[in-house]
């Protein structure tokens, strides 16, 4: 797989912009009304020329699977979950979102595991072994 670098320096001499996001936590109201189906997400904006987008759908596909980050990149990536999801625990709207679900939904199904509840405290074991999170 590509290195942390190569990645980012292909991003910047090949597209004419970029940026990702992850999101973690459920939002089960969320401001168009509708109920988000992926609890967590990771999205990823690529923008280039035309002549160029169908190498570069295939490189970001690839990139998903194949894609070697460094530790002190996973490290810094969970630990800034962690504080969004401490974050997010001061909104009363994000605080019912999460208790609702999990009173709903059984406490193995997706919607729970991927709440904010369930997140943190796996977020917290992968920062303790971010080697094996890293081999994972």
């Amino acid at each position: 797989g590509e290195s942390y670098k190569t990645v980012v320096a292909r991003l910047d001499d090949e597209l004419v912009s970029y940026s990702a996001s992850v999101g973690c936590g459920t939002e089960l109201f969320q401001a168009s009304g509708k109920k988000n189906p992926h609890p967590v997400q990771f999205g990823l904006k690529l923008s280039s020329e035309l002549e160029k987008m169908g190498d570069m759908v295939a490189w970001a596909d690839r990139l998903a699977h194949e894609c070697e980050f460094p530790e002190e990149k996973v490290l810094s990536t969970c630990k800034r979950l962690i504080t969004s999801i401490k974050g997010s625990m001061r909104d009363e709207g994000s605080v019912l979102s999460t208790v609702l679900t999990t009173m709903l939904h059984d406490t193995l199904s997706p919607q729970v595991q991927f709440c904010s509840l369930e997140q943190r405290p796996f977020l917290e074991r992968c920062i303790c072994d971010i080697t094996g999170t890293c081999k994972a």
